[in-house]
């Protein structure tokens, strides 16, 4: 069984404007790097089974946001 060791912690989504609108960060995933570093997936949503949930993705480090896997102003065509 492989275990996890806790080097540090930290927050990877907080709402910015948590008084004007709700955001919330669910279903996270991460995966460790051929590097060291850490991937993040997770979901940024108004509430938990809301419709206008996206999936972002962020790197360890830093945490680095780097961005939303689909574009949500994109439009079929």
């Amino acid at each position: 069984m492989a275990f996890i060791d806790v080097h540090e912690n930290g927050i990877i989504y907080e709402n910015p404007l948590p008084q004007l609108r709700s955001r919330n960060a669910y279903f996270p995933g991460i995966q460790q790097l051929p590097d060291g570093s850490i991937i993040a997936a997770y979901t940024i949503g108004e509430a938990f089974e809301s419709v206008d949930q996206t999936t972002y993705v962020a790197k360890s480090l830093i945490w680095e946001r780097h961005g939303s896997t689909l574009d949500p102003f994109m439009t079929s065509q």
